[in-house]
């Protein structure tokens, strides 16, 4: 056989072993991907594990009941499932992973509460900063919250419009997403809820499709204990939804101590965290503190100055 030939045959074979080769490694690639991205983003904190000093301190587990600032941030529709009017300041930090939340905001269901359309509302409006060096994200987040009873305070829906103004860490984000929820109290000391999270995809790290349900026992006279439960999935690409799991209990103590504590597991960092919290009541002022312990990933405290409409237990 001539010499060209031979080299023909023989480069044939080995050509079609480079192309699978390149194949495998391209198919290997584009797997590696979504995991690669998902972590960057959850290198450090973000969006999705901020809420309000109380449900900080309470593992996170507020969904079914939410009625101060915590509602615009776990579930809208808890805004109307009482009658109260609260004005607060609070900051929360992380300092292993440079987190730093300072907020102000309002919620507000006394004013048309004897209108034949008792709308509650909220507002609020957060300086959000996270991450470090090339990580480092920042910016401003503002929603607004309006809920509405449809029986009573007993079955109430809500939505929260949220705009986010963020950048660096690719997290560059100038969009408005959506939550909605449902709470449904079918009897005094039960309440149940339901909610969606940035059901508007604005192709950003920090506003996660999720879906959260909740179960609550108890009332702020007394005491609570709280269930919950989030599903997400770890990346747009990824179909799988992982559950991460919040418990938590308050009890108020003659009338102005009220100390809770909380246990969160989150699926996608894979992490145990740890809470406990208080709320002191001075007349029409309550003081928070919270703090978290994450095991293996940092811990968070966060304070807040509450104005009530009310004296007492109106958290």
């Amino acid at each position: 056989m001539p010499q060209k030939d031979r080299f023909m045959n023989d480069a044939q074979p080995r050509a079609r072993w480079t192309a699978r080769a390149a194949r495998l490694l391209l198919a290997l690639c584009l797997l590696a991907t979504p995991a690669t991205v998902v972590a960057q983003s959850l290198a450090i904190p973000t969006l999705r594990e901020v809420s309000s000093v109380r449900s900080l301190g309470m593992g996170d587990a507020t969904r079914a009941f939410a009625s101060s600032d915590e509602a615009l941030w776990v579930n809208p529709a808890g805004m109307a499932a009482t009658t109260r009017f609260n004005l607060n300041a609070s900051a929360t930090f992380d300092p292993p992973n440079g987190l730093q939340l300072y907020s102000i905001g309002s919620i507000d269901s006394k004013l048309n509460a004897d209108k034949a359309f008792p709308m509650a509302g909220g507002l609020s409006y957060t300086y959000y900063r996270s991450g470090k060096g090339e990580a480092k994200r920042s910016g401003s987040i503002v929603l607004l919250g309006l809920a509405l009873p449809l029986w009573h305070q007993d079955l109430t829906i809500g939505v929260t419009s949220k705009y986010l103004r963020l950048d660096g860490g690719g997290a560059k984000s100038n969009a408005v997403t959506m939550d909605a929820g449902i709470v449904f109290r079918p009897m005094p000391i039960l309440s149940l809820g339901a909610v969606g999270y940035n059901l508007i995809d604005i192709d950003s790290p920090e506003a996660r499709r999720a879906w959260g349900f909740g179960a609550a026992v108890g009332h702020d006279k007394g005491f609570r204990l709280a269930f919950d439960i989030k599903l997400e999935t770890a990346s747009q690409e990824d179909d799988g939804w992982k559950p991460s799991f919040f418990a938590g209990g308050e009890i108020l103590l003659g009338g102005r101590f009220m100390p809770r504590a909380g246990y969160t597991y989150d699926a996608l960092r894979k992490t145990h965290k740890v809470c406990g919290g208080l709320s002191v009541f001075l007349g029409i002022l309550a003081i928070e503190g919270a703090y978290q312990y994450a095991f293996d990933d940092g811990h968070v405290f966060g304070f807040t100055l509450r104005l009530l409409d009310t004296g007492g237990s109106s958290s």
